[in-house]
């Protein structure tokens, strides 16, 4: 121990050497390496210090780890050693993992959201759209399902063992039977029963069928004897379309005060009741209604029934072949019919309508030559007959408020309903 102390001491009272010859570069020198030799014997005894000091580690016994063979983590021994059984479940999801690898990108993506949810995820939001985009959407949704549907009706669809079209219809709320004064449901009713190809009456069948004919017969006895056409509410802008349209007798008829009051108004009463909730339209399937709203019954009460019937066998030279449902058009006061053909795969030869509130004149024009035109007033309670050449080689509209003249003089527009009866098209597969 005193022979470090003398070291120290040495090192730090070590005085310079004035005998020397050497300048002060040298003095200079010499300290800087006695600097240096100081730090160097430092060290040393630092290390010197540290290799006498011995370190002792205490270790509990108590909490000694025990010292074993590691387990053998191989697959198979963990497998054979708990025993475990096959998971049905895991083995079915990791087949749907690698199932969805073979999907395009954007399926691979919704296949992967939809595992996700499946598993308990939260699902995404969804994708943003314009509101007005949504409505539109929403509209040509609904116009392609009533295309759909009049074809399925028009074409016997409904009857095919379509999984798809037998959801859609067995929806609908059973119907309430038709009166048997309705000659349009003869072509729908099943009557009887087929064995063996053979169509098999019972007496009530029989009986029902006489009756309805009875019927017919009764009702267009009284039709023919008390409607008849008035010539004053057709126009014609020359005798060449007055030759063109009595080449086929009774293609275009108007007949006034075809209804009394009390069926003016149970028609208004039965179709106010449901169309005042709907909402007029102005954008069309093919672009020919404007201001409108719309609606098909099959079902009225026994009056209107009776009166309906009684059009179809004063309009259709086949009343069996007339159309089951009839068609509503609700035209706003600011509402009009643009020139239009009705399409012969909806309809067939013959259009009858009758015309409730306001009045309105409607103008036929020839579909190849425009200098042909018939302007027509349908004032309330009117009935209107469009067959063969005015139905198919004219076009027909209604009028705007601005633009309802007749005889140049014009008549105001308001709402306008009108119950249109059409029957069975020539070929429902053509248009």
């Amino acid at each position: 121990m005193a022979r470090h102390v003398n070291e120290i001491k040495n090192m730090m009272f070590d005085e310079p050497d004035f005998g020397s010859d050497d300048d002060g570069n040298d003095e200079i020198k010499s300290k800087t390496a006695r600097r240096k030799e100081r730090k160097r014997s430092q060290k040393q005894v630092e290390e010197k210090k540290k290799s006498s000091v011995e370190t002792i580690v205490f270790q509990d016994r108590r909490k000694k780890k025990k010292i074993g063979t590691k387990p053998d983590s191989s697959p198979l021994k963990i497998q054979q050693e708990e025993n475990v059984e096959f998971d049905l479940e895991k083995a079915r999801f990791d087949v749907h993992k690698f199932g969805i690898k073979g999907f395009e990108k954007s399926k691979y993506e919704d296949a992967r959201v939809a595992l996700a949810v499946s598993l308990g995820a939260k699902p995404p939001k969804r994708k943003f759209i314009n509101y007005r985009e949504l409505l539109e959407q929403n509209r040509a949704k609904k116009t392609k399902e009533k295309e759909e549907e009049e074809n399925a009706r028009l074409l016997g669809d409904i009857f095919n063992k379509n999984p798809n079209n037998k959801k859609k219809f067995d929806r609908q709320p059973k119907r309430k039977r038709i009166g048997e004064g309705d000659v349009g449901s003869m072509r729908f009713s099943s009557v009887g029963k087929f064995t063996g190809g053979v169509l098999k009456l019972s007496d009530r069948d029989i009986s029902r069928f006489v009756k309805q004919h009875l019927y017919r017969r009764c009702s267009s006895q009284v039709t023919s004897s008390s409607a008849k056409p008035t010539e004053t509410n057709i126009i014609y802008s020359c005798q060449k379309v007055t030759d063109i349209l009595q080449k086929q007798p009774g293609s275009l008829q108007v007949i006034d005060d075809y209804l009394n009051d009390q069926e003016y108004n149970n028609f208004l009463k039965e179709i106010d009741r449901y169309m005042k909730r709907k909402r007029y339209e102005y954008t069309h399937w093919d672009d020919a209604i404007h201001g409108y709203r719309e609606s098909e019954r099959s079902e009225w009460t026994p009056e209107n029934q009776k009166v309906l019937s009684r059009i179809r066998q004063f309009a259709f030279d086949d009343p069996t072949q007339s159309l089951v449902h009839v068609h509503i058009l609700d035209i706003a006061k600011e509402g009009y019919i643009k020139p239009h053909i009705d399409a012969v795969r909806y309809c067939g030869t013959t259009i009858a309508g009758l015309s409730l509130l306001s009045s309105s004149v409607m103008r036929l024009t020839h579909k190849d030559d425009k200098t042909l035109i018939v302007n027509t007033l349908l004032k309330p309670k009117s009935l209107y007959i469009m067959k063969n050449i005015a139905r198919y080689d004219f076009t027909h509209e209604v009028l705007k408020n601005t633009e309802s003249y007749f005889n140049n003089v014009h008549i105001p527009r308001d709402r306008r309903i009108s119950i249109i009866c059409r029957n069975m098209p020539l070929d429902p597969s053509a248009g």
